[in-house]
């Protein structure tokens, strides 16, 4: 009998490899070589789950600026079949299951979350396919693919479309090519050569590998898909961002050089949730008393916006001193300006500068500096002058000048005097 039950479990496997295009490979061979699978021909199959694969997503932004906070979502349908021809393998649709009362609808993809908090690298780590330019930094996600609820009932290659949809948040350009095609290697499961089957003689299946491309490739009968460029690990996506550079300088005689000056930033349009960086080393991160200024004030290391991409902030500043807003996502509104209130009590004039006209206005009336409605979309520094002369009162000195000048004649008077005296004796 076991003689018999083998005899027949050989047959079948010569059977199957005979009329399968898709060979069976040894350990080691290229995971793409494979081929189309053979129409049923009689042979009733024991169906495989689908199981989990990752697709990555990476996320490059500015080596100074934080990880902005955005979710990109993702959609998962089935390929377009194709038949086979002299070169290629055929592909079936992707099987899907739908979704019950209890149980969801398959295959399911997840998203990819990013936030400030999210790891950034500065060079490519081992495994990564990005391509980082200078002063450049990325994070990564690692979505899940889960293909566990669907079931595979013959062998051949099944194809997935994913698509990525744009979040059309402030500063992120998304892969120009939102698709990507997902493709599951199917076949009859081998072990020592022979067809492994069920209690019933059934052969069982296996999924081989999965397949990532960037365009839906024909998959060759033998052999491998040669042109990298076609295969993929992901999406690439950037954040586009800049730095506002804000300073603050005091000239005049009568200026003060100790003083700390107040700015009030407005930031709008600015990405839902995203914090900013803020670079403090011109400047004091608690301010000092110093007799001119009696409470100290903290100059806050991030500025955190709103669930609608705003922020209201105060920064204070001496002369000489700066702060650099990191990271602000390309089409961010911004204002900053002085108090009015307290350079028009100590007297001064103030002069606002840039360095960048198609970025910035300026408002020398209101000291203040502001976007134009592009919002910025360059590196931007602002220069706040404030300049008080001391008028010196010269009619004071004409006053008192004739009494200086008798004192000191009445001085030189008195002292030959008495030099005199003491020569005569």
């Amino acid at each position: 009998m076991n003689f018999l039950r083998k005899l027949s479990t050989a047959a079948l496997s010569m059977m199957l490899i005979s009329t399968m295009a898709m060979p069976v490979l040894a350990d080691g061979d290229d995971p793409e070589t494979s081929g189309t699978g053979a129409e049923n021909q009689g042979v009733t199959y024991v169906p495989v789950n689908g199981g989990n694969t990752v697709l990555k997503k990476y996320l490059v932004v500015p080596e100074s600026a934080n990880v902005p906070t955005v979710e990109f979502t993702y959609t998962i349908a089935p390929g377009e079949p194709k038949s086979a021809d002299a070169d290629s393998a055929e592909i079936k649709a992707g099987p899907t299951t739908a979704a019950t009362t209890t149980d969801p609808a398959y295959p399911i993809i997840g998203t990819a979350e990013f936030k400030n908090t999210s790891p950034a690298y500065d060079s490519v780590q081992t495994g990564d396919t990005v391509v980082l330019q200078s002063e450049e930094k990325y994070a990564k996600y690692e979505i899940n693919i889960n293909l566990s609820g669907v079931e595979f009932t013959e062998p051949g290659i099944y194809r997935y479309v994913i698509t990525e949809n744009d979040p059309e948040i402030t500063g992120i350009t998304c892969d120009a090519n939102d698709k990507r095609y997902l493709d599951v290697f199917v076949r009859t499961k081998m072990e020592e050569g022979e067809v492994v089957v069920d209690g019933d003689g059934n052969p069982e299946l296996e999924i081989y590998q999965y397949g990532l491309y960037n365009q839906a490739v024909d998959i060759p009968l033998t052999g491998t898909v040669e042109d990298s460029t076609i295969k993929s690990d992901g999406y690439t996506n950037t954040y586009t961002a800049y730095d506002l550079t804000i300073e603050k300088i005091v000239e005049g005689n009568g200026g003060s050089k100790d003083e700390y000056f107040k700015f009030t930033v407005d930031i709008t349009n600015g990405g839902a949730g995203n914090v900013l960086a803020v670079n403090l080393e011109i400047a004091d991160a608690v301010t000092s008393t110093n007799g001119i200024n009696l409470e100290t004030h903290t100059n806050s290391s991030t500025i955190e916006l709103d669930e609608n991409g705003e922020a209201t902030v105060e920064y204070w500043l001496q002369d000489g001193q700066s702060i650099v807003i990191n990271g602000l996502a390309e089409g961010t509104g911004f204002t900053v300006s002085e108090d009015d209130a307290t350079l028009d009590k100590e007297g001064y004039t103030t002069t606002v500068e840039t360095d960048n006209e198609d970025v910035a206005e300026t408002n020398n009336d209101a000291r203040s500096a502001n976007s134009k409605e592009d919002g910025i979309t360059a590196d931007t520094y602002l220069g706040f002058t404030n300049t008080k002369e001391q008028v010196i009162p010269t009619g004071l000195i004409v006053r008192v000048a004739p009494y200086f000048l008798v004192i000191i004649l009445a001085g030189a008077f008195y002292f030959s005097t008495k030099k005199t005296k003491g020569i005569l004796g």
